[in-house]
């Protein structure tokens, strides 16, 4: 029997965690199970609030906007492209792909921005999930296989801190609610988990089955 190598292993069941929890997350806010502790959250972001610490966090919000937020993206496979690296241009394109994701995920579940709480930006349209969280998590978990910062483990807690800075401005500011943020920021995982930037070195070795 002619021998057939299957490449096993690349795509990896925790690889798939963020789609679920994005589901999951999803039907909670779908049955309105999250709505107490979303309002307790930003309540308590809120409670201190002085105008430095607002524009602050305006400050952080504004790269998520257009157009610095198609810029960024664009930036990144432009440094992919130079360092000769097309799979990073190819997990930028997925960066536009989730970005329909998002729209589609925005539209179809018509889910609002906070009320009853101090809004301190005028944002319209849809809140679920958060297009910010969105963009900073998929950005920086595709930059988290750069092989400089692979090599460098602190990285990992950088991206973290900044991911949550992103969302706790989002929160903080009343222009989206934690769960909002939460489902941004596992569809953005999703997409850099399953389109990474680079090739062997980034995943892990793939097993072979000889059949």
């Amino acid at each position: 029997m002619a021998a057939k190598r299957w490449a096993v292993g690349r795509l990896r069941p925790r690889w798939l965690v963020p789609w679920g929890a994005l589901v999951v997350l999803t039907v909670l806010v779908e049955v309105n199970a999250t709505a107490g502790a979303d309002r307790a959250i930003t309540v308590l972001l809120q409670t201190w609030h002085p105008e430095p610490l607002v524009a602050v966090m305006r400050g952080i919000s504004w790269f998520g906007y257009p157009p610095q937020a198609l810029l960024l993206p664009v930036c990144v496979a432009l440094g992919f492209a130079l360092a000769r690296q097309l799979r990073g241009v190819m997990a930028m394109g997925a960066v536009g792909a989730g970005a329909l994701i998002l729209a589609a995920l925005k539209g179809g579940l018509a889910i609002g921005r906070p009320s009853g709480v101090h809004r301190y930006l005028a944002a319209g349209g849809y809140g679920y999930p958060s297009g910010h969280a969105y963009l900073a998590t998929v950005l920086l978990v595709d930059l988290l296989a750069v092989p400089w910062a692979r090599r460098r483990p602190w990285t990992v807690g950088l991206a973290v801190a900044l991911i949550a800075l992103v969302d706790g401005s989002r929160v903080f500011l009343g222009d989206h609610w934690t769960s909002q943020v939460l489902a941004g920021d596992a569809l953005g995982a999703g997409v850099a988990l399953l389109v990474p930037p680079f090739g062997p070195g980034a995943l892990p070795p793939a097993r072979t089955l000889v059949v």
